[in-house]
């Protein structure tokens, strides 16, 4: 009860303050060294005596500013820009550019850490602001008013920030000008009037319709709804700003003057998570957002507007454990001590992008130790629990947006047709604007060993069988798979002479075909086949390694490893088959194809890693099916 809004509301009301029966006035004093600002806390009347002062005494009892409001200091000390209702705004802007704002509540000791000023030196060089702090009656709502003289920009002109306690973000941004109401008639009213939000000393001054604010302390009222800004000592004009219109004024402007073509390009050009913040700005830009052409179009765009350098973005999914072993192309863990998907920039550096929350769902009924990433495509990854144990548990999952599909039980299961081994693969149709994943089993347990396969679309949410797979083969189980061409490639065993293939499904036909390996590979069931994609997704490669030794990926001291590196130069031209290189053990590297020169990653004491190409998207946001985390 004491912690409903409503009992909050009616405790700050009453006209009698029963803890105080005397009703004496409490002060707030900041101090630093000789100088002192006097605010009265949580009341009408606002003094102000010039001095600077740095701790804080409330009710003759002192009492500390938060310690994380003072771990990213810009300046010196944190400067109190007013109070209100028992709140207290606080600014860390005197004297160098910082914005650090919060909202603080000593009495039950809360602190509010604002979000980030969409003004700043960075975005538009020098400034000075000024800020306010009072309460919206209107929409009972606490909101921090911040004024900004752009320096560096013809005419210097100055924008208005509001920011909304109630919605935890800044409102957006204006040019106050069009707002000013009042001139130098108004002085008096503006002293005597209890309700209005007084910021004095801000040297506000105007060349009509310029208007340039120097930075000084600002104070404010409680319960006030309107900013006063008074001229500087050359000029006698006063200004004075409604909250309450400025509110208004950018909660109205939703670009309705704009075609829909303009807002629709301005909002291709914005990143994912943005994207997802405008679908609560309004109803028609969430129907456009969450548009199924929307979401292709910006999939689609050439240009990726968040991403100007076009550097490639990689996913590694790295696990340690205490344990780990080697079977064909598979390495087991066990006894997982901690497992990591993150997204890097695939540059020199080799930068974190993001980290990355896996989803919560898919870890509570796994029949392995971990889910296998199967491949990415256009943002979507394919999640796999089948590295060893049958398992049927396959998703598929946008991070960037946090979504997933839990797709259904496949049609070929140990119950239905016995022992199997089982790979899939994940990619698009362009053909039916579809994303598909492509499950080929091979049967243990019939006669003739067929394999069979089947299908499974995101659009319709069911898996749907292919019949048998010909050229007949066989699979290791979890093979790895390179999504080129629109073409999905597994490395296969034919089943009439043993030797290695490259199974492929063309995922608009829906027909299975084959490319054959370098000839110099014959079958030896201590090697390990891996594909690849290469040449800017454009062909295959292929890791061959040699097993004898186990953890070979992960231990580079193991002198007598080495892993081979084919690659197709002509994708669809079988003698194009060249060796690329031969490694001894490494950790993880980049490869400079050119020079063949290596570059550490720094990513070492893993069992367990892949990596697999990234790009951001909001493809399944429009997925009724699809569950949020």
């Amino acid at each position: 009860m004491i912690i409903n809004r409503s009992f909050i509301q009616a405790l700050l009301s009453p006209t009698v303050d029963f803890a105080n029966q005397n009703d004496i006035h409490l002060l707030l004093l900041h101090i630093i060294s000789g100088s002192c600002s006097l605010t009265y806390y949580q009341n009408k009347v606002i003094h102000k005596v010039k001095d600077k002062v740095h701790s804080v005494h409330h009710d003759n009892q002192a009492f500390d500013v938060p310690i994380a409001a003072k771990k990213n200091f810009g300046n010196s000390h944190l400067r109190v820009v007013g109070t209100c209702d028992g709140l207290i705004c606080l600014a860390d802007d005197i004297p160098s550019y910082a914005y650090n704002f919060f909202i603080w509540n000593p009495t039950i000791r809360k602190l509010v850490t604002l979000p980030r000023s969409g003004i700043t030196f960075r975005s538009r060089g020098r400034s000075n602001a000024s800020l306010g702090f009072g309460f919206d009656a209107m929409t009972n709502d606490y909101k921090v008013v911040r004024l900004v003289t752009l320096l560096e920009e013809d005419e210097q002109p100055t924008l208005a920030e509001v920011y909304s306690l109630a919605t935890g973000s800044n409102l957006g941004c204006v040019s106050p000008a069009s707002l000013i109401t009042k001139t130098e008639s108004d002085e008096e009213e503006a002293f005597t009037e209890p309700s209005k939000f007084i910021l004095r000393n801000s040297g506000l001054a105007t060349r009509s319709p310029r208007i340039v604010v120097d930075t000084e302390e600002v104070l404010c009222q409680k319960n006030s709804t309107q900013l006063h800004f008074f001229g500087s000592a050359h000029q006698d004009q006063k200004f004075w700003y409604n909250t309450q219109d400025i509110t208004q004024a950018m909660q109205e402007f939703k670009f309705e003057a704009f075609p829909q073509e303009i807002i629709q390009d301005i909002l291709f050009r914005l990143p994912v998570k943005s994207l997802i913040n405008c679908t609560s700005v309004c109803t028609a830009w969430r129907s456009m957002i969450m548009n199924k052409s929307f979401i292709r179009a910006h999939l689609t765009l050439t240009v990726d507007f968040a991403n100007q350098d076009d550097i490639d973005l990689l996913l590694l999914h790295i696990i340690s454990c205490d344990s780990s072993s080697t079977f064909g192309h598979k390495t087991i863990v066990s006894e997982i001590k901690d497992e990591v998907h993150c997204v890097h920039y695939d540059n020199q550096a080799f930068d974190v992008y993001s980290k990355i929350e896996f989803p919560i769902a898919p870890k509570q009924e796994l029949c392995n130790s971990h889910l296998r990433v199967v491949g990415t495509c256009s943002g979507l990854i394919c999640l796999a629990d089948d590295i060893l144990h049958y398992g049927y548990n396959f998703f598929i999952w946008n991070p960037a947006i946090r979504k997933l599909v839990t797709l259904p039980r496949p049609g070929v299961t140990f119950r239905t047709h016995g022992g199997y081994d089982a790979s899939i693969g994940f990619g698009f149709d362009a053909m039916t604007n579809d994303y598909k994943v492509v499950r080929f089993v091979a049967l243990q347990h019939e006669d003739e060993r067929p394999t069979a396969a089947e299908v499974y679309s995101l659009a319709t949410g069911t898996w749907r069988s292919l019949g048998c797979v010909s050229p007949a083969c066989g699979t290791n189980g979890a093979a790895s798979n390179a999504f080129v061409n629109g073409v999905l490639h597994w490395p296969v065993v034919s089943d009439g002479d043993g030797c290695y293939f490259i199974l492929t499904f063309d995922l608009g036909k829906e027909v299975f075909g084959k490319i054959p390996m370098p000839k110099i590979i014959h079958w030896n069931p201590k090697w390990g086949l891996q594909l690849s994609v290469f040449e800017n997704r454009k062909s295959v490669a292929l890791f061959m390694r040699d097993n004898s030794c186990k953890d070979f990926m992960m231990d580079n001291r193991r002198e007598n490893s080495v892993l081979d590196i084919w690659v197709v130069k002509e994708y669809g031209r079988k003698e194009s088959w060249t060796k690329l290189i031969t490694l001894g053990p490494q950790e993880l590297v980049s490869l400079d194809l050119v020079s063949k020169q290596f570059k550490n990653l720094g990513i070492s004491g893993y069992k367990y890693c892949t990596v697999d190409f990234y790009k951001e998207s909001l493809l399944l946001l429009d997925k009724s099916d699809a569950e949020s985390y």
